[in-house]
Formats: C-alpha cells, sequence, structure tokens
C-alpha cells in the first residue's frame, strides 16, 4: 500500500455525500479537478476503486461502501484531536473539581462569581465528596485532599493549614464532666478527640458523620464539638473550649488556645494534564483564593 495522505478523506467524503465533482468542489472551496486528483490519489494509495461513474454521479462501490462508515470514524477522530489541542491551549471549557464537601460550600462556592468575572468560558464543576475521587480514572481533573498524597505522578500543591477547635454553645454549662460531641467516621479527627478526652470523664451526647451535623448538634446545646475555625460565624453564638490540664474552660477568642488540631490541605492533580490552559488557570484561582 502506498503513503495515503489523511486530507484525501474529506474529498472522499464531501464526494459520497454531494456525488458530483462539481458540487463537492463549492463544498469545498476548490476546483473540480482538485476534487478528481484527490479521489484519484486515494484510490491509488488503497489500491482500491472506490466509485463508479452513473452520468455525471459518483456511485459508492460495494469497497467504497464498506470503506466509507471507517472514513467517517476517522474524520470524527481527527476532528476530535483538533478541537483537543485547541482546547489544551484555550481558556474554556469545564475543569471538574473535587472537594470535602464543607469545603466545597462554605470556602469554594462563595468565591465562584469571581471565578466568573476572570474566566468567562471556564465551566467549573464542583464535586464535593466525602470519598477521594480516582484522578487516575478522570473522576476529577483535580482535587483538594487532607493531608499530603504520596502517589508520585501527583503534582501537588499546598494551599492552606487548616485549624480545629472545640467549640460549644454560649449557653453551655461548661462542667468537669464533658458532654462530647463525636465523629467517630473520620478517622483522623476520632484519633484526636480520644488523645484529648482522656483525662476527663466523658460522656458521648452526639456522634455526627459530617461538619455540619456537627455544627448543628453543637449550636443546638448538646456539648462540646471539634469544628474547623472557618465554619464558625459570629452570628453561631459559639465559644472556644479550651481542654487543657484536666480542666475545661471557655475563652472569648481563638488566640492562645493550645487545644487545637491542625490539618493540611493540598490541591492535587495528574501530571498530565497540567499543561492545559484551562487546568492551569482554575488551580490558580483555587491556590489564590485559600
Amino acid at each position: 500500500m502506498n503513503y495515503l495522505n489523511w486530507n484525501d478523506l474529506q474529498y472522499f467524503l464531501s464526494l459520497v455525500k454531494t456525488q458530483t465533482l462539481s458540487a463537492s468542489a463549492e463544498q469545498l472551496g476548490v476546483q473540480h479537478t482538485t476534487v478528481s486528483r484527490h479521489i484519484e490519489q486515494l484510490e491509488n494509495g488503497l489500491n482500491v476503486k472506490l466509485f463508479e461513474r452513473a452520468g455525471n454521479r459518483y456511485v459508492l462501490t460495494i469497497e467504497g461502501e464498506l470503506l466509507h462508515a471507517q472514513a467517517y470514524e476517522i474524520e470524527k477522530s481527527i476532528d476530535t484531536f483538533r478541537r483537543m489541542a485547541v482546547e489544551q491551549n484555550a481558556l474554556q471549557g469545564t475543569v471538574t473539581l473535587s472537594a470535602p464537601p464543607v469545603l466545597a460550600n462554605e470556602w469554594i462556592a462563595p468565591q465562584l462569581s469571581r471565578l466568573r468575572q476572570i474566566y468567562p468560558d471556564i465551566c467549573l464543576s464542583l464535586q464535593g465528596e466525602m470519598h477521594y475521587s480516582n484522578l487516575y480514572q478522570r473522576e476529577a481533573d483535580m482535587a483538594i485532599r487532607v493531608g499530603r498524597p504520596t502517589q508520585n505522578s501527583l503534582v501537588i500543591r499546598k494551599l492552606a493549614q487548616l485549624s480545629y477547635y472545640f467549640y460549644a454553645h454560649k449557653n453551655h454549662q461548661v462542667q468537669d464532666e464533658l458532654h462530647l460531641i463525636t465523629f467517630q467516621s473520620n478517622q483522623r479527627l476520632s484519633a484526636y478527640l480520644q488523645q484529648i478526652q482522656s483525662p476527663f470523664k466523658t460522656t458521648v451526647t452526639f456522634d455526627g458523620n459530617d461538619l455540619y451535623t456537627i455544627k448543628n448538634a453543637i449550636c443546638q446545646g448538646l456539648g462540646i464539638g471539634l469544628l474547623p475555625s472557618f465554619m464558625v460565624k459570629p452570628t453561631d453564638q459559639l465559644t472556644v473550649i479550651e481542654l487543657a490540664n484536666g480542666r475545661v474552660e471557655q475563652k472569648a477568642t481563638t488566640q492562645a488556645v493550645k487545644t487545637k488540631k491542625t490539618e493540611e490541605l493540598y490541591l492535587v492533580m495528574h501530571a498530565d494534564i497540567r499543561r492545559s490552559a484551562k487546568i492551569r488557570a482554575v488551580a490558580d484561582w483555587i491556590t489564590e483564593i485559600f
């Protein structure tokens, strides 16, 4: 088989559709002799007769019929390839970001209008998920993770450090016996809670499986619970609790509070996609807002 010029395929597909050299030439903006030459080149390259003449009309042979479907699929693949190449350098299209629900709602969502102003042609698909999306299977383009990932093939950016404090409603009666709100489904926070509560007599008054539920329980006065500081607003009427040296103390602010849990946030993405302009743009925006 001789060298195959892929440009010949567009002439082949055009002639199949229009059935005449003149109509195909008009569609492609060339001379009819150019169409004829490309069809001849394609037939010679494939060593297959693709058309029969019926007056001015060109009708596919049996072999041409068989190859037409494949040529159409090749054309679609080439179009997809070209579009993807353009998108790599274009600030447009969809970027999927996976993040823990509380960060998606409390930190990222309030900033979306700013992203829209800067990049009006980028659509952010924000997935608030408790589990970690599989970046290798392209479940997301990028993800925000608590704790540094260990996979070497991921591109990692440190975003921020989260600080968790114990909170109670301002009307909660602080006692030597802890009325504790737990988060047993989160292994990291549960381990910290067990460590801190060990010197105290403790009664678990509520257990939740997400931070919004924990916060609601605290606001209703069920007891003392652990929350990231960014979730707490002045209107919540919560007070900071210090648990140290076997004593329970209320604090006006988080300053100088020793009883806290810190965790680091990272933005991660697969190395293969970081060259995309839209991915870099969203990654830079996320880094900026944190």
